[in-house]
Order: C-alpha cells, then structure tokens, then sequence
C-alpha cells in the first residue's frame, strides 16, 4: 500500500477532483457505488462550482498556502472552510494547533478541533486522530480541551455550519437561476479552477442533486473523502514525533 503523509491524506481527495486531476474522480467508489460521473468531476474543477461551495474554495486556498509554507494564511483560509463544516478542513487547523504551525501550540485546542472534525463517526481516521491526541495529552490539557469545546462546537459542528451551508447553495442557486443557467439544453460556459481556460460544462452535472440539496451534499462528501482516503495508509506524526501506523483498507 500507498503511504500518504498526513496533510496529503486531509486534503487530497476533494483536491483530485477540484485541483489535481492525476487520476480519475470518477473511478473512486464506495461499497460499489459510483460516487461521480466524469462530467460531475469536470464541473467541480471549475471557478464556478468552487465561487459557489465555498467550504470547497476556501479549503483549496488553504491547502495551497500550506504547501507554500503560508501558514499564517493557510489558517485563515482554513477557517473560513471549517466555518461551512469541512471536516477535512477543522482536522488540518487541529493538526497545525498540535504542531505549532502558524499559530502557537496548543494541544487540548487541537483536541476540541478534532473532537468535532470527528463527530458525524463516519470516518475512522478522523475518530482515530482524535483518540490519538486525548492519549498524548497531560491531564491539564484535557481539562482545557473540555472547557473550551462549547466555544468549538458553537462555531463549528453541524448543528451551527449546516444553515451555513444552506444558505451558502441557496444563495448560489438563485445567482444562477438569474443567469439562466439553469434553462440551458446543451452545455453552459465556465470557468477552470486555475483561470486559464474557459470549457463547456453541462448543466445536468453541474446542478447534480447531491452537490445543491444540502444534506445530499454533506452525504456525498463524507463517501467521496471516505472512500479516497481508503486507498492508502496513514501516518501521523505528533509534534513531529512519528507514532504508529493508521491502516486504511481499500474495499
């Protein structure tokens, strides 16, 4: 199996499809389940789709400030991603807390961070990173993590980022109504990721149901995250200490 280093684990799998497309989206599945068309992988690749999920948008800007060694900048964009409920997001700003990256460290924050990445229990490695701190922690720091996980989970757990999230794609979808991309047959114009170039999209990837209907949204991103992040092995290092390996199994 594939070893994947931990930043690459949090923030590639939505990447492939918005950013980097090394391989097809489209061929990743769960339980058999084809989680995207080519088309629905195209129209994610575009500025318009990521102008209008923005949990996606902020998510890619934070990642490529990391990656530039931003991480002052890379925290800011990250948190505007956790903002809408990305979880991939909150684990990455829990893991720049535990190491000290753009901030100061601080671990029983980096707990609370992950404690509400991992909340929906849909993915294990979440819930393992999140074990994984709590061990590592002394007993004051565990006391400080509980004290502020009110603060967390009033900014960020589903209960506070969904209507985010459902007035985000409400707001998107009427901008496009009013542009009459709606009301296309064949194909709409938009725009790469990059800037670059300009394809032709069509309308009935674009509007997939499971990238506007909020809770089919949430749903799809918990597979498609899920299933990529399956493919390999994990290792996590904790203040740049490296501890034992989280297996992932390919199904």
């Amino acid at each position: 199996m594939k070893r994947i280093a931990l930043v690459s684990v949090l923030m590639v799998p939505l990447m492939t499809v918005a950013a980097e497309p090394r391989q097809d989206p489209s061929a990743i599945k769960a339980k058999g389940e084809q989680l995207l068309t080519y088309r629905e992988a195209q129209a994610m690749s575009t500025d318009t789709f990521l102008n209008s999920h923005l949990d996606l948008k902020y998510l890619l800007l934070g990642r490529k400030a990391y990656l530039a060694g931003d991480f002052k900048k890379a925290m800011q964009e990250l948190d505007r991603s956790a903002y809408y409920g990305e979880k991939l997001a909150q684990a990455m700003i829990a893991e720049m807390y535990w190491n000290g990256e753009g901030v100061a460290v601080n671990r029983a924050r980096a707990y609370a961070m992950s404690d509400v990445a991992a909340e929906r229990m849909t993915e294990p490695f979440l819930v393992s990173l999140r074990e994984r701190y709590w061990d590592a922690m002394t007993a004051q720091e565990r006391s400080d993590a509980v004290e502020m996980s009110e603060e967390i989970l009033a900014r960020y757990s589903d209960k506070a980022t969904f209507p985010r999230v459902e007035q985000m794609l409400r707001n998107s979808q009427d901008t496009h109504r009013v542009k009459g991309y709606g009301r296309l047959l064949t194909k709409m114009i938009a725009i790469n990721a990059d800037g670059s170039a300009e394809e032709d999209i069509w309308p009935d990837a674009f509007f997939a149901k499971k990238f506007w209907d909020p809770k089919e949204y949430v749903t799809f991103k918990d597979k498609y995250v899920g299933a990529a992040i399956r493919h390999g092995t994990v290792k996590v290092k904790f203040g740049g200490k490296q501890e034992d390996e989280v297996q992932g199994k390919s199904k």
